[in-house]
């Protein structure tokens, strides 16, 4: 049913974003600055709006991707260092 691949959609934006608060709180960066539109290869709006709605700078252009870079990388450290296991 086409309607499911909205629904799907916002249920991943959301998980996505409760990470995202959640890793920030925790560890100082946006999660969900490595999940990426297949069709655009960059993070979608919502990764801005959550950047805005926690008071950090998301403007748009070249500002917006040393942003982006910046999380992806503060992302990267963290996880070499705690790394995920599943039970």
């Amino acid at each position: 049913m086409p309607e499911w691949i909205d629904l799907r959609r916002a249920i991943i934006g959301d998980f996505l974003g409760r990470i995202s608060r959640d890793t920030y709180e925790e560890a100082g960066f946006l999660a969900s600055a490595v999940a990426v539109s297949s069709a655009t290869q960059e993070p979608s709006e919502g990764f801005r709006a959550l950047a805005n709605e926690l008071g950090l700078s998301a403007p748009r252009g070249d500002e917006f991707l040393a942003f982006w870079i910046e999380q992806v990388r503060k992302a990267q450290r963290w996880y070499a260092v705690h790394p995920v296991t599943v039970a």
